[in-house]
């Protein structure tokens, strides 16, 4: 490399902490060279418990490697520009990480089409740190130039990291053993049921929430500044049904969220709570018919059992008989290690 200048690394943003920084200038030039002991990847990873515990600077871009844990946000694919979600390390950590544009296409274009019951393996580089905003953790996020993510094969060396989670301890359960749970401590585990009927409770099969995420609206009717700082103008319904699931004696009540529902009868609650009141209906609690498209269907579901509010939540859902089968032959196993069944439905 010949003809650049050396300059403070004094950018908003740095790739690394040297003291300086090279740039290139129209007169710079470059000839490639063989050096077999420099690779032509590094990645230097950072701990998600030194990001949890603040020891990252917020300047310094670095690089993260995890399991897909779970989508906690998505925009519709129409006008995909942004998603959240959790991303998980070998030592079970958890952080939230934000991906905008292209980055946010590539994971959910990814995330729709992977092969259910494999672990996802994500590795994000040169990415920024949000620090911890009062309540908040610190959060991970995609910088607008230099950061790339790359997803299972696309990492060197994959196998390797992918063996690294079949040492995680996956918890099989019946509906049963979910029901019976007496402990406030909430967990994750894996069962199998078949679809019953609705519990229609206070609030009917929707709820008003923000536009740009999930949580609950704060007011019935007119504008509200939702919890994560979202200006709305109007609350949109979002998909939230209590469905009682049954496996041989057992019985429980499961809830299932807006982008589950919506994935499963190809429409949105916003759409169908307007094709309600064109019919005249706006009661909450008359269950349209098209909702019954997930009653009596037998499911494997990864969920977090909540014995504080006697329900569980829907995480992930498949009907793929073979992975059913899977988890029916391992109920009755209090722990099990299965590659088959490693991070189900993540």
């Amino acid at each position: 490399m010949h003809n650049f200048n050396v300059l403070k690394n004094d950018l908003q943003f740095k790739a690394c902490d040297h003291l300086y920084r090279l740039q290139f200038t129209a007169g710079t030039t470059l000839k490639q060279r063989e050096f077999p002991d420099i690779p032509k990847f590094e990645y230097d990873y950072t701990k998600f418990s030194d990001i949890m515990a603040g020891n990252c600077r917020s300047d310094l871009l670095i690089d993260i490697i995890g399991a897909f844990d779970k989508l906690t946000y998505s925009q519709p694919k129409a006008c995909l520009k942004k998603v959240v979600f959790t991303l998980k390390d070998f030592s079970s950590d958890v952080i939230t990480c934000t991906l905008w544009e292209a980055h946010a296409m590539k994971l959910i274009s990814y995330y729709d089409n992977k092969q259910i019951g494999e672990p996802m393996i994500i590795l994000l580089s040169n990415c920024r740190v949000k620090e911890r905003q009062g309540k908040y953790p610190p959060t991970v996020s995609n910088s607008w130039s230099g950061s790339k993510i790359l997803i299972d094969k696309e990492i060197g060396n994959i196998d390797k990291y992918k063996k690294r989670y079949v040492d995680f301890t996956l918890y099989v359960k019946s509906i049963s053993e979910i029901s019976a749970l007496t402990s406030s401590e909430e967990i994750t585990c894996v069962t199998v049921g078949t679809t019953t009927m609705f519990v229609v409770g206070k609030q009917g099969w929707y709820y008003d929430g923000c536009t740009k995420c999930t949580k609950k609206a704060d007011v019935k009717d007119g504008p509200f500044t939702c919890k994560c700082g979202t200006y709305n103008k109007t609350s949109t319904p979002r998909y939230k049904l209590d469905i009682k699931f049954c496996h041989q004696h057992g019985s429980g009540r499961f809830v299932f969220w807006d982008r589950q529902y919506a994935d499963i009868i190809d429409i949105s609650a916003y759409e169908l709570k307007n094709q309600m009141l064109a019919e005249g209906e706006d009661d909450p609690k008359a269950f349209p018919l098209s909702l019954d498209e997930l009653l009596a269907r037998t499911m494997a579901l990864r969920v977090k059992v909540q014995p504080s509010y006697n329900q569980s939540s829907v995480i992930r859902l498949s009907e793929d008989p073979n992975l059913i089968k899977t988890v029916l032959d391992q109920i009755g196993i209090f722990e099990v290690v299965d590659q088959n069944l490693l991070l189900l439905l993540s």
